[in-house]
Formats: C-alpha cells, structure tokens, sequence
C-alpha cells in the first residue's frame, strides 16, 4: 500500500491502462481461441459428413450386390483419412 501512494499520479495512471489494456487483450484472447476452436469442429463435422456421404454413395451397389472386393475398395480409400481409424458397412 505504501509503494502506491509513493507513486506518481502519471505513473498511476499508466498502470492502469496497462491493467486495462492486457485484461482486454486477454480476455479477447480467450473469446478467439474459443471461436477457432468451435469453427475447427464444425468444419471437422463437415468434412465427415460429406466423405460419409460419398462412401455410402459409392457403397450403395456393392451393398445390393454383396461384392466385397468393391465394398473393401471403398473402405481403403478411407486410409487417407487419418484422422477416421474405424469404418464399417
């Protein structure tokens, strides 16, 4: 307490907005990486979605038609992926 009412009040002063201005920075901070991180997953969701749809698209005729070969190509292209470590029809 002593050491504040030693200083100045420009020195005060600036303390304050140097308080201020990383409070701000920080908290700004916290709401970016916050929406980065939401955006990242909604992509994700996104991306997955549409590779879901495409394998089940390319799936649909070897399902009828019972041909593995052609059901285990459309899984292996998968292997690109890899984030996707399980697939199944």
């Amino acid at each position: 307490m002593k050491l504040l009412r030693s200083m100045s009040l420009r020195v005060k002063t600036i303390m304050i907005a140097m308080v201020t201005s990383s409070l701000a920075l920080t908290i700004s901070g916290m709401f970016f990486s916050l929406y980065d991180y939401q955006n990242a997953h909604q992509k994700a969701d996104q991306e997955y979605k549409v590779i879901a749809t495409i394998l089940a698209d390319r799936s649909k005729v070897s399902l009828e038609f019972l041909d593995k070969v052609s059901a285990t190509d459309n899984l292996a292209s998968l292997d690109a992926h890899k984030a996707i470590t399980l697939a199944c029809l």
